[in-house]
């Protein structure tokens, strides 16, 4: 396990080097310059298009499983994030988080709510409210759910111009309800630039 684990991080080190000597190779100075010509499908086709997000939930038993790794994690931290490669870490507190991930990590969101507003979280960028549906019934009903999901998409949709989200649902699943994890659905939005 290990074997392949370590076989994956590096996998995303020599992405971050292909990604580098693409951004020299077409001259991108930043980061937000290769999206633009993203967006605008102006991309040459001898490189990778899209971000990359690591996500590490519960950094602190993940660091102590592989130690060999935390260096690693840390690198592709440090040079990724210039070139569309990012670290998305999970912790019980920010002390467990090592220094040298620590610093770049960009926003630190916490979601420790109190009984009274259980979904208010923090972040370096202010107080913010976790998105829930409001189910109340015992069982989630289907089309209630496929409709909020299609409102939220709308009301995205209308305040991103240029951005359209196409809501793929298994009809046999049905959607989430957030007390029901087995009853997981299948519901994707699919989104990132698709013109209207």
């Amino acid at each position: 396990m290990r074997a392949s684990r370590s076989g994956r991080f590096d996998e995303i080190d020599r992405s971050i080097s292909a990604r580098r000597a693409m951004f020299r190779r077409h001259a991108f100075e930043s980061l937000a310059e290769f999206r633009v010509a993203r967006r605008n499908r102006d991309l040459p086709g001898d490189g990778p298009q899209q971000d990359v997000v690591l996500v590490i939930d519960r950094w602190e038993a993940f660091a102590a499983e592989n130690p060999a790794l935390v260096d690693q994690v840390e690198r592709i931290a440090d040079n990724g994030s210039s070139f569309g490669v990012h670290v998305v870490a999970a912790a019980r507190s920010w002390s467990r988080i090592s220094g040298g991930l620590l610093h770049h990590l960009r926003d630190k969101i916490d979601l420790a709510g109190t009984a009274g507003r259980p979904l208010e979280a923090t972040s370096t960028s202010g107080v913010f409210q976790v998105a829930a549906p409001n189910a109340t019934d015992a069982e989630p009903r289907h089309q209630d759910m496929v409709s909020m999901i299609e409102s939220i998409a709308q009301r995205k949709q209308d305040r991103r111009p240029g951005w359209k989200f196409d809501l793929e649902l298994d009809q046999h699943r049905g959607c989430a309800d957030h007390r029901f994890p087995r009853k997981a659905a299948r519901c994707r939005l699919r989104g990132g630039g698709a013109q209207r």
